[in-house]
């Protein structure tokens, strides 16, 4: 079973599947991954949406969890795994803004 790298939490099979996923695309890609975290264009590569979209949604105080950590240069953050969480949730039928 996969585990979050930030908090130890396992993660259910989807999940980490989709996680593992993406760590090999960012691996394949070149796209900076660090401790779990990637920046905002690489989130948005991801999510197949803009980084304007996410920025929208963080000004509405809404979308995925994100953090001031810095990542190769950018400002903001997100953890693999709530990207990961915030997906599945939209696939769910929770809307996406």
């Amino acid at each position: 079973m996969n585990r979050c790298p930030h908090c130890g939490e396992r993660l259910d099979a989807v999940t980490g599947d989709l996680v593992a996923g993406w760590r090999a695309q960012c691996h394949d890609a070149g796209m900076p991954l660090i401790n779990g975290l990637v920046g905002e264009a690489t989130a948005a590569k991801l999510l197949q949406v803009s980084a304007k979209w996410l920025q929208r949604l963080r000004a509405k105080d809404s979308g995925p969890r994100w953090s001031r950590i810095p990542v190769a240069g950018a400002r903001v953050s997100y953890a693999l795994t709530d990207l990961a969480e915030f997906h599945r949730a939209q696939r769910n039928g929770d809307s996406w803004d």
